[in-house]
């Protein structure tokens, strides 16, 4: 009976410890398992106290715990997921982060390899993102990268891809596009960022960036090099004055 009360107890810790969760994909299957859990025991150990039907026994507890199994199952499942989901996006704006856009881009050499479709590399830096953290603080400073995201997350054409590389950093994959569709495409972009009005605490923000471009060269570059010449044209366009695009 001890047994039994403690497993009983134990699922019913795990029960409330993910209330914190009630708003997850694997929340529901995991309570009503839990729960179901913590019944079946519950009964289980009471039942040794209380003799009941053999009847009873059978059809309550071990169907309650079967049913407990198949909802922990699934629910676990989904919980991995989700995690694994969890880990691939950026947390604060919601975009892939640098190990999911890695993986995208790589990808995208190796059917690249087979087609012969040209794509290019871009990494945008926020122009003087520390003023904006000295001048507003912080929290403001999380809202403008999250905002600053979206915004582009909106203004790329469907199939390119959008992440967050590190800090003020984002990098973007253009799809089919050659170097030179891709400077005129980031600077459509450059131009929808210095335009937009970012007020935050009815206080306006002015916020510019500046990009750089690398195409991918077939069977010469791995992501490294790709990445490495972007981030060279980058430098070369905050060097220059920012609030620019420069390409390699």
């Amino acid at each position: 009976m001890v047994i039994e009360l403690s497993v009983a107890l134990i699922s019913l810790i795990f029960f409330f410890a993910i209330q914190k969760y009630q708003n997850t994909p694997f929340y529901k299957n995991m309570s009503i398992g839990l729960y179901l859990f913590f019944l079946s025991y519950y009964v289980d150990a009471i039942d040794q106290i209380f003799i009941h039907s053999i009847l009873f026994t059978v059809v309550f507890e071990k169907i309650a715990l079967i049913s407990a199994i198949v909802f922990l199952y699934f629910g676990g499942k989904q919980w991995i997921t989700n995690f694994e989901s969890l880990s691939l996006i950026d947390e604060l704006t919601q975009i892939p982060n640098r190990k999911l856009f890695r993986a995208t881009v790589q990808k995208e050499m190796h059917q690249c390899l087979a087609t012969n479709i040209d794509f290019c590399l871009a990494i945008i830096d926020v122009d003087y993102f520390k003023r904006v953290n000295d001048e507003y603080g912080h929290s403001i400073g999380d809202k403008v990268l999250n905002s600053f995201a979206q915004l582009i997350s909106n203004s790329i054409k469907k199939g390119d891809v959008v992440g967050r590389w590190g800090g003020e950093e984002f990098i973007l994959l253009l799809r089919g596009s050659d170097i030179i569709k891709g400077k005129t495409y980031a600077e459509e972009i450059k131009t929808v960022i210095e335009s937009y009005n970012f007020i935050f605490n009815y206080k306006p923000i002015n916020i510019t960036c500046s990009i750089g471009i690398s195409q991918w060269q077939k069977g010469v570059d791995e992501f490294e090099t790709l990445f490495n010449k972007a981030d060279g044209a980058l430098f070369n366009a905050k060097k220059s004055g920012r609030n620019q695009v420069k390409i390699h």
